[in-house]
């Protein structure tokens, strides 16, 4: 029997290896995301549903969970739990390697989603199972703080409830005025069939840029700047380097169909600016 004393004393889960560490997010409808990983044969569904507990309605916050197949409750079908008790797969599977493998799909989904915040209190049957497990998911994410951080986020117990919260959300100081533009460095990766540019200021994650391949470039998918790094020009830098980077390699940036106010201020100075033009049905791409 596994003990929460000796979870707890293990929980860094230093040389466990998870049943997996890449994730392929699907829209479960709602403005959820869900992916499904067989962990010793044993089908385990992590998903993030979205919430509005911990901010306001239009901010993007998510429920975390992951759920197991239910025993036969006698109606016949697939039902799923977050409970032990329930679950059809208990005594299956490494709880070690279960909860390193929770601890990478949060990473996944921070990295590539950017929501700004995350309840990963836990849930069970009862108050004391749900506080137990909200105990070893905050021992098990103050292990990983650094790589936490280093996405941009820090861990916060609230309203009795477990939070991963976007760092720009959860500074009260902000930044000063001037953003040292030296210190940012960008980094671009392929996620889920997406080029992704990820921007940091010295270690701390200022946001993602998501573009999806078209036939001869990339076109905007999606693009997050967190609040501290708005109305600096930043916005508009960024666009720069990936229109830049994409034109070394032969490929145009298309704006996506529908702009933001915000969006086509900086697209109509990078006009200005004439590395872009206006196209005839009022969206925007590099020039050639």
């Amino acid at each position: 029997m596994i003990q929460l004393k000796h979870i707890l004393q293990e929980i860094s889960l230093s040389g466990v290896t998870p049943y997996a560490n890449s994730f392929t997010w699907a829209d479960a409808g709602n403005g959820a995301y869900e992916d499904t990983v067989y962990c010793d044969r044993v089908p385990v569904t992590f998903t993030f549903a979205k919430d509005t507990g911990y901010q306001s309605p239009d901010r993007k916050e998510y429920v975390f969970a992951f759920m197991t197949p239910a025993q036969d409750m006698g109606w016949g079908g697939t039902d799923w739990t977050v409970s032990h008790e329930r679950s059809s797969s208990a005594g299956q599977l490494n709880y070690m390697r279960l909860m390193a493998t929770a601890k990478e799909a949060l990473l996944s989904f921070i990295r590539i989603y950017a929501p700004t915040a995350v309840d990963v209190a836990g849930y069970d049957t009862t108050q004391s199972k749900t506080q137990q497990k909200t105990r070893i998911y905050k021992a098990l994410l103050d292990a990983h703080a650094a790589e936490i951080m280093s996405a941009g986020y820090t861990l916060l117990l609230e309203r009795d409830k477990l939070w991963l919260v976007r760092k720009s959300t959860a500074d009260a100081t902000g930044v000063a005025d001037t953003i040292d533009t030296s210190k940012i460095k960008i980094k671009n990766m392929e996620v889920n069939g997406l080029l992704v540019f990820v921007p940091y200021y010295d270690s701390e994650r200022m946001g993602a840029f998501r573009l999806r391949p078209v036939q001869d470039g990339y076109k905007v998918k999606e693009t997050v700047l967190y609040d501290r790094f708005r109305n600096q020009g930043i916005g508009k830098g960024l666009y720069r380097f990936m229109i830049r980077k994409l034109q070394s390699q032969g490929k145009r940036l298309y704006s996506d169909d529908y702009q933001s106010a915000d969006a086509a201020k900086v697209w109509d100075a990078l006009v200005r600016d004439g590395v872009a033009v206006k196209l005839p049905n009022g969206t925007y791409a590099s020039a050639e």
